[in-house]
Parts: C-alpha cells; structure tokens; sequence
C-alpha cells in the first residue's frame, strides 16, 4: 500500500520546509518528497510499503502537540497540520 499526503507550504517558509524534509528523509527511508510543477509550493509526500497499522500511527503522531518532527509542519504548512491531507492507497488488481 501506499500513503499520499498533499499540503501547501507558505513561500516565505520554503527553506524552513526543506530543512524539515531532510529531517523527514533521515527519519524514513520510504518516503519521497515532490512538488508541483505549476503549482510551486504545493507538496506531495508519497511513501511506499505501508501497512494500515503504519497509516494509523502516522496519522495519529502528526496529530500530536509537541511531536519533534511533525510539529514543524505548523510553522510551514498554509493553516499548519490541519491542512495536512493524508490517504492510504492500495493498488487495484
């Protein structure tokens, strides 16, 4: 399965952003960061391998207060982890 997340960062946070997605690809190996093409500042996290039990737990973690790392999202994301979409996808076979 796979999870897709899609958020807007602000533009005077961008660089702020990038610091957070080296710590977010330090952290875990299977996620991998783009950003649209004609829409800059628009970002998609896309993570590879996950089990629902993955999804759970991350979801439930970026909900949390004072996480290191996911708390950082606040300061650069457009209305902060709110607007964080995230979906668990499988494949249709």
């Amino acid at each position: 399965m796979k999870i897709l997340s899609e958020y807007k960062v602000l533009s005077n946070r961008r660089e702020q952003y990038l610091v957070y997605v080296e710590q977010l690809r330090q952290t875990f190996a299977n996620v991998r960061i783009y950003e649209g093409v004609r829409q800059p500042g628009l970002f998609v996290e896309e993570w590879d391998g996950c089990e629902e039990a993955f999804f759970d737990a991350l979801v439930e973690q970026r909900n949390e207060v004072a996480h290191p790392l996911w708390s950082q999202l606040d300061e650069v994301v457009d209305g902060g982890r709110a607007k964080v979409h995230t979906w668990l996808f499988r494949e249709v076979e």
